[in-house]
């Protein structure tokens, strides 16, 4: 990962600047709206799947974008918040959001929103506050977000259920990439 010329260092980046130094990432335009409510709300997230697998790989071409929210009662609040923003229901409590004993995770999709993602809540297996320190930071749209690294990759795509040709072929660059 480039870092920040000792010039720039402890100054506020503009624009220019983190794009020089960040990772540009792309999704479907129409989760643009998605990632900025996101990060006004203060959700934390980690972006996962195949926009995750394009920052280690820039020739992956992602479908959707999938995020893992961290499973806490505030995380879910502020979940709540940024999908209000974008016009969505969250047909959850905060606390059932944390509590809730089984995976988790909702689409966004069509014909319900015209969104294309897929939201989903850290599981125990998954240690949130673990993979946020690991993951990297690039831009999706004109925002900063935490992007998992591979190692979380191969994890997340390993305890996927009903894993389709595209997770396997990503699991297959992982995987050749982490023996290197």
């Amino acid at each position: 990962m480039p870092t920040v010329p000792e010039s720039l260092r402890g100054k506020k980046p503009t624009r220019a600047i983190l794009a020089a130094v960040l990772k540009q990432l792309t999704s479907d335009t129409a989760n643009q709206r998605l990632v900025e409510a996101l990060a006004e709300a203060q959700v934390p997230f980690i972006v996962i799947g195949g926009v995750a697998v394009q920052c280690h790989f820039p020739e992956r071409v992602p479908d959707d974008l999938d995020i893992v929210v961290a499973r806490t009662v505030e995380a879910g609040r502020r979940l709540l918040v940024a999908l209000d923003a974008v016009r969505v229901t969250g047909y959850f409590t905060p606390e059932e959001y944390a509590q809730h004993p089984r995976p988790t995770g909702f689409p966004l999709k069509p014909p319900k929103t015209v969104l294309n993602a897929d939201v989903f809540t850290a599981e125990p297996w998954f240690n949130f506050e673990e993979q946020w320190a690991e993951a990297h930071d690039a831009l999706l749209f004109d925002t900063t977000v935490k992007v998992a690294s591979k190692g979380a990759l191969i994890m997340w795509i390993e305890h996927a259920q009903d894993l389709k040709p595209k997770h396997l072929r990503d699991l297959e660059l992982l995987r050749r990439a982490a023996d290197e």
